[in-house]
């Protein structure tokens, strides 16, 4: 899991686990967005959670959190790091923004582990969803400078 501690969120990271909640509330658990919401609002972490029962959207409301804070963080060190390069990262996060997706994707996957009892293709669902909705608030904030 992340080394940092749930706590007070950006409101970047809040809007997007609360698209992302939405979006997969169908093919996870239609309780999704009202887990993410406890997730958000009491700071409740997804550890005690050891097997698939029908608090697991509880769990993957804390992973959509997680993936939400690490993937902001990491798509703002990216942009940071290609200041040279910001018109190509542009277009890259208001085009298909492929390239960019994936290297979100693959670091988020480096630090943050599923919660027990998540498939591996379900895991790559919520970060896939968790990361089109970073590029899509980033993009609503004029590219998540700041």
């Amino acid at each position: 899991m992340m080394d940092e501690p749930i706590g007070e969120q950006s409101a970047e990271v809040t809007a997007v686990v609360r698209r992302a909640a939405a979006r997969l509330a169908g093919e996870v658990d239609p309780g999704l967005p009202q887990m993410a919401e406890l997730v958000l609002e009491e700071g409740l972490s997804p550890e005690p959670m050891r097997s698939f029962d029908p608090t697991v959207a509880l769990g993957v409301a804390g992973f959509l959190l997680g993936a939400a804070q690490l993937g902001w963080q990491v798509y703002r060190d990216i942009r940071k790091d290609r200041k040279e390069a910001a018109e190509k990262a542009a277009k890259a996060a208001a085009g298909d923004g492929h390239a960019l997706r994936s290297v979100i994707i693959r670091r988020i996957r480096l630090k943050l582990d599923a919660p027990p009892g998540v498939a591996e293709s379900q895991r790559d669902r919520l970060l896939e969803v968790a990361v089109e909705e970073i590029l899509a608030e980033a993009e609503e904030d004029g590219g998540g400078e700041a």
